[in-house]
């Protein structure tokens, strides 16, 4: 007889059900030794159909008392040595207990003294988890849970209705026959999917926190109906809001450990992006300020969530808000930095203000201060009137909101596409994707979409046929409208079409921000190589170059004949202007280019150096003063936090030839600045001493790199002359390598459905 089967049945009653019962919490049992046909969820269906014994046969009579060699046998080294046997009283067997004779009696040594009842067969098995079969001798109802979990034992007087196991529930439920492999098959499956839990777990989590649904929808019995319709056997298996919460709190710690190595084994600073969130139901503080209270969760957030001090803490890419600067200057106390070389402007933000400035013209200043207080918005009509004071483009803004909140109008544009599709008006490949031709939708803008403007714009632009063939359809029913029944009100949308000027101007607008909107989209990532070795978004040596770049796009727009031909007078005055105020406010971000980074990351690229600064600067009556203040920046950047820095086990690098690509229009202009010329001596004048230090050694000797090797992945270079210059590298590492954008950020802000679904307009 097996020491894990039960013994043979009284009376031709079954003592056990199938093994198959068990099968749900085979891979949770605490027991070290498992037999093939008890191994795991991996086996075999009909394994677990099998009524054979689980291990080898040992005698043990479960109905004996225990003998000498069993109690000799008793895993006492599993208790700590906390353990004796104890007397069992002298009670008539009728008064006893069922279970009594299947456990061991034992009490705990010291003052406690308490009965405890130990599973016999667990403790010939000597399994691992002591609590999993050690229970206090009054708790009768786990007792005889485990009996029947562990080893399919129940009570078989009679005094109690026989249990049902969950095998045989799922078999009544959907009628399967257990007796065949293909019923045993079906039941397998729906089993091991709730042996499962933490995968159903993760899955609730994910979906409550994707939906943003409270965590006691899992509570709902509307909900739990749905899953045990699914599958029965999750019957008392789902979490309750509680557990749920508990759970996704301890992903996150998991999470973290990880995250908080990998960070500790950068090799430069890690760099901070920031934007402003805002969270529903914070508790509200009376004695700190916003500032005082960002600096706080920075600082918990970096140094107790995720271990980064002050040694390892690089830069921060904010956006533009005042309290961003307050709460630096705050942590830098803490961290024992400067704060005006620290604090640095995420270019996604600037960019999103200067082509508000081009659209909107001298609304757009207004834009950023003015106060919903300032608009009675008792009605729609309220925020549809604010629009159209705002140019060409503000009753675009409304007119492709009005179509897209209506189904009705939807569908009509869709339909006169597909028609024309059809008919071979429109081609039937487009000329633009080259694809199979679709009908298209309009795009809505928003506040936090950089470039959601100039999308929609664009859309608007092939749809604007469709767009007067919408306002003469809607005219055409108003009036049908007017006929039948009087005091019909004018559509709304009517008073947002678009003039053949307006269309005018939005068409220039678009061929000023096309720039605009190649350069956010190469920099909005986080300056990740591609197959090829580039490095093509989020580099931070051509933030400084994106400016000289719009700012020369601007200026030679601002007197393009060929930008405003055929337009009014009066669209040509309000192209030339808007695009001036978009010039001035591009030029107000660059004179704040002050911080050492923007300029180190030019000068620490092997193919740039001091040399392209002194050409962006050239012509300009200020240039040899900036090129001084810059110098004498970028080297009190380094005699402070490099030049005594302690060294480390340089790292080499393999190189490999990047090949060339098609450049675009802001590529061909970085490349003017790596034109060889009498200029290039500013940055390598006077004599080589011996003895100056690797920055200055740098700037003397330096010689353009191969573009064909380095332009796109300068940390190359770097590597390969890391014996050379041991600590520059490490300044170079850490400042080519901050974000060009806190892009990554406003991703994850974009995707929280509160704060971006509700504040997006």
């Amino acid at each position: 007889m097996s020491e894990f089967s039960p013994p043979p049945p009284l009376h031709g009653q079954p003592h056990a059900e199938s093994q198959f019962e068990n099968m749900v919490d085979i891979e949770s049992s605490p027991c070290p030794r498992r037999s093939v046909s008890s191994s795991s969820l991996s086996a075999t269906p009909s394994s677990f159909f099998s009524t054979g014994p689980l291990l080898p046969a040992r005698e043990i009579d479960l109905e004996a008392s225990p003998s000498h060699s069993e109690i000799a046998s008793f895993p006492h080294h599993i208790f700590k040595h906390s353990l004796r046997f104890a007397t069992p009283p002298k009670t008539k067997p009728s008064r006893k207990a069922w279970w009594w004779k299947k456990g061991l009696r034992v009490k705990e040594k010291g003052g406690n003294e308490r009965l405890r009842w130990i599973c016999r067969l667990c403790a010939r098995r000597k399994c691992r988890l002591p609590l999993d079969y050690n229970f206090a001798s009054d708790g009768t109802a786990n007792i005889e849970r485990h009996l029947l979990k562990r080893h399919g034992i129940y009570d078989v007087s009679g005094n109690k209705t026989k249990p049902i196991s969950v095998s045989e529930n799922l078999a009544t439920a959907y009628n399967i026959n257990t007796g065949s492999n293909n019923g045993q098959t079906v039941l397998y499956n729906m089993l091991s999917k709730v042996g499962k839990s933490n995968t159903l777990d993760e899955l609730l989590i994910e979906w409550v926190t994707s939906e943003n649904l409270p965590f006691r929808v899992v509570e709902s019995s509307c909900f739990q109906n749905i899953v045990l319709h699914l599958n029965p056997a999750f019957k008392g298996r789902l979490p309750s809001a509680m557990v749920l919460r508990d759970r996704l709190d301890s992903l996150y710690k998991q999470a973290q450990g990880p995250v908080t190595e990998l960070l500790a084994t950068a090799r430069g600073r890690i760099h901070i992006g920031v934007i402003a969130s805002y969270f529903l139901g914070c508790p509200q503080s009376k004695e700190d300020t916003v500032e005082r209270i960002l600096q706080k969760r920075w600082q918990v957030c970096l140094q107790t969530d995720f271990g980064i001090g002050a040694s390892r803490l690089g830069y921060f890419v904010l956006d533009n808000a005042r309290n961003n600067d307050t709460a630096v200057a705050a942590l830098a106390d803490e961290f024992n930095f400067d704060p005006g070389h620290r604090r640095l402007r995420c270019l996604g933000h600037i960019l999103n203000l200067v082509v508000k400035q081009l659209i909107f013209g001298a609304t757009a200043n207004a834009m950023e201060t003015e106060d919903d207080a300032d608009f009675d918005f008792d009605t729609a009509s309220d925020e549809l009137k604010k629009w159209r004071k705002r140019g060409p483009v503000g009753p675009l803004h409304n007119f492709v909101g009005a179509i897209n909140n209506s189904p009705q109008l939807v569908q009509l544009l869709l339909e006169w596409q597909k028609e024309d599709i059809a008919s071979g008006k429109l081609g039937y490949i487009d000329d633009i994707t080259g694809k199979i031709r679709k009908p298209l939708m309009p795009v809505s803008d928003n506040e936090t979409r950089w470039n959601s403007r100039y999308r929609m714009m664009q859309r608007a632009k092939l749809l604007r046929s469709y767009f007067s063939r919408l306002v003469i359809y809607i005219q055409e029913q108003w009036e049908c409208d007017r006929l039948r029944k009087k005091g019909i009100k004018k559509p709304t949308i009517l008073d947002d079409k678009l003039e053949d000027s307006d269309w005018d101007i939005i068409e220039a607008f678009l061929k000023v921000l096309g720039a605009f909107d190649a350069l956010s989209t190469r920099l909005q990532g986080n300056g990740e190589t591609d197959e090829d070795g580039h490095i093509r978004s989020g580099a931070f040596w051509e933030y400084f170059q994106s400016f000289e770049f719009l700012l020369n796009h601007l200026e030679k727009l601002k007197m393009n004949v060929d930008l405003v031909d055929g337009l009014e007078s009066k669209s040509v005055n309000i192209v030339r202007s808007h695009i001036n105020l978009a010039w001035e406010k591009l030029d107000s971000y660059y004179q704040k280019l002050c911080p050492p980074a923007y300029a180190a990351a030019i000068v620490l690229h092997p193919c740039y150096g001091w040399a392209a600064l002194a050409k962006y600067f050239k012509g300009n009556p200020n240039a040899k003063e900036w090129l001084v203040e810059y110098k004498h920046s970028v080297k009190k950047l380094w005699e402070k936090d490099y030049q005594n820095m302690p060294l480390e086990s340089p790292h080499t690098a393999s190189l490999k030839s990047i090949p060339h690509k098609r450049r675009s229009e802001f590529e061909t202009f970085l490349d003017l600045a790596m034109e060889d010329d009498e200029d290039d001596t500013v940055a390598m004048d006077g004599g080589i001493d011996p003895f100056l230090d690797e920055y200055e050694r740098y700037c003397r000797t330096w010689k353009r790199a191969d573009p064909q090797l380095y332009r796109e992945n300068p940390y190359l270079w770097w590597k390969a002359r890391e014996k050379e210059y041991p600590r520059l590298s490490r300044m170079a590492s850490n400042v080519l390598s901050i974000p060009a954008m806190s892009a990554q950020t406003e991703r994850e802000f974009s995707r929280d459905p509160i704060n971006y679904t509700t504040y997006t307009g």
